[in-house]
């Protein structure tokens, strides 16, 4: 199961919006079903919350699973290579 993590609105009909990117990414079509976790934002505003500090604080969802795999290929790379060391 992909999950996908955005910020919306609770709307007046007791929808909740749903930004076009996640409906994208996740293929949904009309009366998909999905699962739902909802919180309220503490302050009530809808701004864009950054995942990083410092350095990675640019660093896109992409660029940062990108870097969790380097180290898993380096390990598949090198498993029972003898280097005569």
């Amino acid at each position: 199961m992909e999950a996908v993590e955005f910020l919306g609105r609770y709307l007046d009909d007791g929808h909740l919006s749903c930004p076009d990117e996640v409906v994208r990414k996740l293929g949904l079509e009309v009366n998909s079903v999905v699962k739902v976790k909802v919180m309220k934002d503490s302050n009530g505003e809808l701004k864009e919350k950054k995942r990083f500090a410092g350095i990675w604080k640019d660093m896109e969802e992409e660029g940062f699973r990108q870097m969790v795999e380097i180290p898993k290929l380096r390990k598949d790379y090198f498993a029972g290579r003898d280097f005569g060391l």
